[in-house]
């Protein structure tokens, strides 16, 4: 009998639809199966075009799948239904905006009523999908509700107009990620249920939001109230909720208006467990953070809270919070209440040690309407100026470590961080350890003028940054390389600053640079080969890595990875020839690496 795939390939020699071809293969996987071969069915890319193109295609999808949606308007006239279907860890199952297309497809369900069943897309049922780029407009009711389904991606979408709440997880929905979409403008005719996003009723634990905003809608921001289960965990990462309570007009919509209404429940007795770290809300009608007779435990590190006309802090004594842990947090006005039966509250603007004055001087901006920009490219939040430090401000180094990314000596209080960018002549700043007996701290500049010096400083996992090292500026154009290594190091995490004076006084400092020292040969970093021509390999040893950033000498971000494999293998064939930094992170060290493409 024919290789399977042979008999696939011939496939392609016949005018067959993605659709009636993926079928034809399920076909020969069959009759190979009976004949005791073991077929490797190859994934389907659907491309679609219209809406009964679109329902065909999820209907034939299996894992590892790709439905491909062109731009442009889809006019639905009934709700759009994904059910009992999986993809896997390996293979998920995809549907996601065509890249090439000009516009965004637009999944317009104005044609539904408002009805309790007239959800725009309803994933029910379901495990590993990605659902990325969609557009979801004028649902009857909720834009998307994801029921009893687990381990799925929405990404970059957005949900606008809806009669109820934009996204919705209930159902013993799980571990699912919702990642930079936005929900805005939903409100129902009853005045009273249109939430931004919600985790809630019978919803399960793990769900993520990560970079999603919320705004003007009739209700919550977000909102976590509970029936009929307990003790479940929601996490929000880098979310903004503002200006909810109102309507699309503007006018007071009459719902509650909070930003984050992390739970509650008609018995006052369920506990929703809420982890808000570097959220901001902002301008709600009533609370910023609110715990809504919510009985777990919440926790926020690096927020704020501005300007909501109720309270910016609404943890009331009232059915209190288990516990309620806030820290580097910054409000602008007025706290609020911060009650609950234990609580772990400090180095926050309001009760910082030494205390510290805080006013709009201390920021780029205050203005809310900021936080509606559009967002990057690559569905990213927009770069804002509103409650971001500004240069001497007293919020700057005066929070504590929570684990979060920081750029100073200490982080900052607030969700963004003050951050001095390199100077425009200093290209890198990296510390290498080859021998794991020293530390090498090495920079690049390029055509200084007017630099005076450059010092460094060094502080260890406590204590405060010491002056180690002095060197006078060369100002010679072109590009100059400069290095001390540093031998009175301790064994443990050594962090490292770069000062940069030039003649007129004017002062510069680089991010904090941090390198873990002491460790046996599987706990260091290698790169090779350098100078590269087609690959550079990075072996981790036993660290994890988070995150592997490609620079060009101009700073320029041309390519971002994330693995977490010991060895990975980077393709930078298409790099032009020349000089370039790359930038790692793991669990223990940010470094800074320069490598040669020819």
């Amino acid at each position: 009998m024919s290789h399977p795939n042979s008999l696939y390939n011939k496939l392609s020699q016949f005018q067959l639809t993605p659709v009636r071809k993926h079928q034809m293969k399920k076909i020969i996987a069959l009759l190979l199966f009976t004949a005791g071969v073991s077929p490797s069915l190859q994934a389907t890319t659907y491309p679609v075009n219209n809406v009964t193109a679109l329902k065909t295609a999820i209907a034939s999808a299996v894992a590892g799948d790709v439905i491909v949606v062109d731009g442009g308007e889809y006019l639905f006239t009934a709700r759009l239904d994904i059910k009992n279907k999986n993809g896997t860890a390996a293979k998920n199952i995809q549907l996601i905006a065509n890249p090439s297309s000009a516009t965004r497809p637009r999944f317009n369900f104005s044609a539904q009523a408002e009805a309790s069943a007239n959800q725009g897309i309803l994933l029910e049922n379901c495990s590993y999908w990605l659902i990325k780029g969609i557009d979801v407009y004028k649902a009857g009711d909720n834009g998307m509700q994801i029921k009893n389904s687990s381990n799925n991606i929405v990404e970059f979408c957005t949900f606008s107009e809806c009669s109820d709440t934009g996204l919705q997880l209930d159902n013993g929905s799980a571990n699912n990620l919702i990642l930079n979409c936005d929900s805005y403008y939903n409100a129902d005719s009853s005045l009273e249920n249109a939430d931004g996003f919600a985790s809630k009723l019978n919803v399960g634990s793990g769900n993520t939001f990560k970079g999603c905003r919320a705004w003007q809608n009739l209700d919550d921001g977000w909102d976590g109230y509970l029936k009929e289960t307990d003790n479940v965990n929601t996490f929000y990462e880098n979310c903004w909720a503002f200006n909810n309570g109102k309507l699309k007009t503007g006018a007071t919509s009459g719902g509650d208006g909070n930003g984050f209404k992390s739970g509650g429940s008609d018995g006052k007795d369920l506990k929703h467990n809420a982890s808000y770290k570097n959220c901001i809300a902002a301008g709600n009608v009533k609370k910023g953070f609110d715990h809504n007779s919510n009985r777990g435990e919440v926790t926020l590190l690096n927020c704020a809270a501005y300007a909501n006309t109720q309270s910016n802090m609404g943890f009331g004594n009232t059915n209190p919070l288990a516990k309620l842990t806030i820290k580097n947090t910054l409000v602008l006005g007025a706290t609020g209440d911060t009650n609950a039966g234990t609580k772990d509250i400090s180095n926050n603007s309001w009760n910082s040690t030494p205390a510290i004055t805080v006013s709009n001087a201390d920021f780029g901006s205050v203005d809310i309407s900021e936080l509606g920009q559009p967002r990057k490219a690559d569905g990213s939040l927009p770069d804002v100026n509103f409650l971001r430090p500004k240069a001497g401000s007293a919020l700057i180094d005066r929070g504590v470590n929570v684990g979060l990314t920081y750029y100073g000596t200490a982080p900052d209080i607030g969700a963004f961080e003050y951050n001095p960018a390199l100077p425009l002549n200093l290209l890198s700043f990296t510390l290498s350890s080859p021998n794991q007996n020293a530390v090498k701290l090495t920079w690049l500049t390029a055509n200084e003028v007017n630099t005076g010096k450059f010092e460094i400083y060094r502080r260890q996992e406590s204590g405060s940054f010491k002056l180690i090292y002095t060197v006078a500026a060369t100002n010679k154009t072109g590009i100059q390389e400069y290095s001390f290594t540093d031998y009175n190091y301790e064994n443990g995490t050594s962090y490292y600053l770069l000062k940069q004076i030039d003649l007129d006084g004017t002062v510069t400092l680089t991010e904090t640079r941090a390198i873990k020292l002491g460790l046996n040969r599987g706990q260091q970093l290698l790169l090779y080969p350098n100078p590269a021509q087609n690959f550079i390999a990075i072996d981790f040893g036993t660290y994890a890595i988070r995150e592997l950033q490609i620079f060009d000498t101009e700073g320029r971000l041309l390519s971002k990875d994330i693995s977490k494999d010991q060895l990975f293998k980077k393709d930078v064939s298409a790099l032009p020839s020349g000089l370039y930094i790359l930038k790692i992170k793991t669990e223990a060290t940010t470094s800074q690496h320069r490598f040669v493409k020819e």
